[in-house]
């Protein structure tokens, strides 16, 4: 791959907006994830009322993923986006196509890697790689992407390989379906919007639970406990609310099946919490095989939502 593009109006940040940090960009990495990794867009940066700021930015993994600037922006403006590579390097760019102004850095980064898939995205950042917790997400206006291309064409996207941004704060957007070259980002209504409301803490938990376990052997006991105890709760709470609500009929087998599901793995998270948390145990062995299951893809599915 070497060319990814889009346009979209820079977000406007809301007057009754809280203080938040958001981004809209494109990037190329390998399909695998990590390394390589490359993106430029808009940050839209709300510091309290009358203090929002807009930035064109890029970054990469040898950046630790850290904004670097290339320079102001204003809300609405329409911008062009590209990222093209030549030989080893890669020229970005974000064009202010409403102030006729060109903003530019080439960067010699990922020479003989091989960058797999493309992306464009609306996200709610994390304060550092290193941290779990999303950083508090300001109220915008919506997003839409249009002349969407990858290698100078317009790329075949389906619902398979769009994600759902679910911000701190409880702000959910979902992709429209991509049309001709453009797709927007908005909130989810009806049945897909409560299954999302249902399962965003759930996510939360799920997220803090990984993050703690790829540092598992350095935490503190009370850590483990502590996170362990939090997801056994987040399951409760979403197999409950998946029983009592009403769904679609066509996903009601799926979603008795998933809370069933998340009923058995908090039983497999008090078993190994009783066990001792250690990553040697057959509690542990059963709870990993029993997390390796497609229910709630199969659920989004049906309810017409992305699979992530």
């Amino acid at each position: 791959m070497h060319q990814v593009s889009a346009r979209w109006r820079v977000p406007t940040i809301r007057a009754s907006s809280g203080v938040g940090h958001a981004s809209t960009w494109i990037g190329a990495q390998s399909a695998a994830g990590g390394y390589p990794f490359l993106q430029v867009g808009v940050t839209e940066d709300a510091s309290g009322p009358g203090h929002d700021a807009y930035h064109a930015f890029w970054s990469d993994t040898a950046a630790g993923f850290h904004p670097q600037y290339m320079g102001a922006l204003r809300a609405g403006d329409l911008v062009a986006v590209e990222m093209a590579r030549t030989g080893e390097s890669w020229r970005l760019s974000v064009d202010d196509l409403s102030r006729h102004r060109s903003l530019a850095k080439r960067v010699r980064y990922g020479a003989g890697a091989a960058f797999t898939q493309a992306e464009w995205l609306q996200e709610d950042p994390t304060a550092a790689p290193s941290v779990a917790l999303d950083l508090p997400y300001p109220a915008m206006s919506d997003e839409a992407f249009s002349q969407v291309k990858v290698n100078g064409s317009t790329p075949r996207l389906a619902l398979a390989n769009a994600q759902s941004l679910m911000a701190t704060g409880g702000t959910i957007l979902v992709p429209t379906s991509f049309r001709h070259d453009e797709f927007a980002m908005v909130a989810p209504t009806g049945a897909g919007k409560q299954y999302l409301s249902d399962v965003a803490p759930l996510d939360f938990a799920i997220n803090t639970y990984n993050f703690e376990m790829a540092r598992w052997g350095t935490r503190p006991p009370a850590t483990k406990v502590s996170t362990v105890r939090a997801l056994v709760h987040a399951y409760a709470v979403f197999a409950d609310r998946l029983v009592a609500q009403d769904w679609p009929p066509t996903a009601r087998t799926d979603i008795a099946m998933l809370a069933s599901d998340d009923t058995r793995l908090n039983a497999d998270l008090v078993a190994w919490q009783l066990s001792g948390l250690g990553r040697d145990t057959s509690e542990f062995v059963k709870l990993e095989d029993d997390q390796d299951n497609n229910l709630g893809q199969v659920v989004r599915q049906a309810l017409g939502l992305p699979r992530v």
